[in-house]
């Protein structure tokens, strides 16, 4: 796969292409649909298969005070794109004067000058161009008009209802996690940057790693199960999403107790794979109370935990037999 940043810079043997739009946060089944899709067209057509996706939210330019958080950041985006395979990944930088264009400039500038699109596959949901103007039916007349196929794609239902980003985001807010996990390529992953905390799980008997610089959005807070990758390889491990009223402590920390492994982590970093959510923080009466309700915890968790590490690989999609990782 072959990514591209300056869209001036897309090389003109990739044109013809069949194209994908699309923000692809957290990349989830109905994201998945559409590559999958994607991929079969371009293989029929023997054209390029390009996906066209943007470094940040339009939101953080047009309304940063409201702008929700990504459910992935750009290298959990690129990571999760990659395992598709397609020919070309171009991110797009986000500007206020890319977002005025209008419907028919962002279609004329881009998809037929700039990418020369042969074929477009979208979702239902689809819409582009200042004011959100243009929608699939808008697509669909334009297209037409252009000699361009298009492809549209219904929304992917789940549990009864649509899967979409916005759902994810409030099964995320309610802990939901292992419906999340359902609904994504694999666990809903946390990364952050480990920093020297105080040091109070540690004299418990179950040292954490304290992860701050989290640029995507947090679960409920809760205790959960999770899988801690370090080194390339998944250990085992108890997050404390919250505070500690035990002690007193208000905010909001994400503590990740990681099983069976010792080191030092401070100043790396470290991604969190949230698999069940086990039980809300609240705070115990004694030390000896809490110590007892976490091994309960670390028990639940190595009771399950060669189900859970089998979950690596999550999902296996038509891709030419490609797995998503």
């Amino acid at each position: 796969m072959k990514i591209i940043t300056q869209v001036d810079r897309f090389p003109r043997f990739e044109r013809g292409c069949a194209l994908s739009i699309g923000k692809f946060d957290g990349l989830h089944r109905g994201h998945i649909a559409l590559l999958e899709t994607l991929l079969k067209t371009a293989r029929r057509t023997d054209a390029p298969s390009v996906v066209f996706t943007f470094d940040r939210s339009p939101a953080e330019i047009l309304a940063p005070e409201n702008a929700p958080l990504p459910i992935c950041d750009l290298e959990q985006k690129i990571d999760l794109i990659s395992a598709f395979s397609p020919d070309v990944l171009l991110i797009y930088p986000v500007t206020r004067a890319f977002l005025e264009l209008s419907a028919e400039e962002f279609l004329q500038k881009i998809v037929v000058e700039t990418l020369g699109a042969q074929s477009i596959v979208e979702g239902e949901n689809f819409t582009f161009g200042a004011g959100r103007r243009g929608n699939h039916q808008f697509l669909k007349e334009w297209c037409g008009a252009h000699d361009i196929d298009l492809t549209v794609l219904p929304p992917v239902s789940m549990f009864n209802a649509h899967v979409s980003s916005s759902r994810v985001r409030a099964l995320l807010a309610a802990g939901e996690v292992g419906v999340v996990h359902a609904m994504l390529m694999r666990p809903y992953r946390v990364s952050g940057v480990v920093a020297d905390g105080e040091h109070r799980g540690r004299t418990l008997g179950f040292p954490t790693a304290n992860l701050t610089d989290i640029k995507t959005l947090l679960p409920k807070a809760g205790l959960y199960a999770a899988r801690a990758l370090v080194g390339g390889q998944f250990y085992p491990a108890a997050v404390n999403l919250g505070g500690n009223p035990t002690f007193g402590v208000e905010k909001v920390k994400v503590e990740v107790h990681i099983l069976d492994w010792s080191g030092n982590l401070y100043g790396e970093h470290l991604a969190i794979d949230f698999i069940t959510r086990l039980r809300d923080i609240v705070s115990f009466r004694t030390r000896e109370e809490l110590v007892a309700a976490m091994n309960a915890d670390i028990k639940k968790i190595r009771s399950h935990w060669s189900k859970w590490i089998g979950s690596d690989t999550i999902y296996r999609g038509e891709t030419d037999g490609r797995a998503a990782r």
